[in-house]
């Protein structure tokens, strides 16, 4: 048994999940909510148990037991400046996503792994990536960079950052 990664992605209208056997895919889910269904919930955290409920529910229609997972990564949320990165899901994370100005379901990302993560003991993370987009942009924008030089988002990219120390900077 290698190790196994549940990936959550959700959106508005709908939940992504994968999971991979280190990078191979096993699964590939896309949960999609109807108006309907949404509409039920006064605000995007009134839907973290019950989207919970729904990739699990998926996830043993699957037969796949979360006690066998290695690690759940989530999408990052609309919470505080940060490096691109991936960051492990702590307290401080939680509640700057649940508690966060700009409402949007991918702040359930992180919610719904570490609620996963905790169910299956394992560690939960998020992976912030819209600023390494930013900076792919920039790079294609501006080719004069040296050649053979490691790419911003390369040097800075290291899995597991400590999301507390590095919202300290800020």
């Amino acid at each position: 048994m290698g190790y196994k990664i549940l990936a959550i992605n959700p959106g508005s209208t709908s939940t992504k999940v994968a999971l991979y056997d280190e990078e191979r895919p096993l699964l590939e889910l896309n949960l999609r909510h109807s108006t309907e269904e949404i509409s039920r919930f006064a605000g995007v955290n009134d839907q973290l148990d019950w989207r919970r409920g729904l990739i699990l529910s998926a996830l043993r229609e699957q037969a796949f037991d979360i006690k066998d997972l290695s690690v759940v990564i989530g999408r990052g949320g609309l919470i505080r400046p940060i490096p691109a990165g991936v960051y492990e899901v702590n307290s401080r994370m939680r509640y700057d996503l649940r508690n966060a100005q700009m409402k949007h379901a991918c702040n359930l990302g992180g919610l719904l792994a570490a609620q996963i993560a905790h169910m299956a003991g394992v560690k939960a993370y998020i992976a912030d990536l819209l600023e390494k987009e930013k900076a792919a942009e920039k790079q294609a924008a501006s080719v004069s960079s040296a050649a053979g030089e490691a790419l911003p988002w390369e040097r800075e990219d290291a899995p597991g950052r400590d999301y507390q120390s590095t919202w300290n900077q800020f």
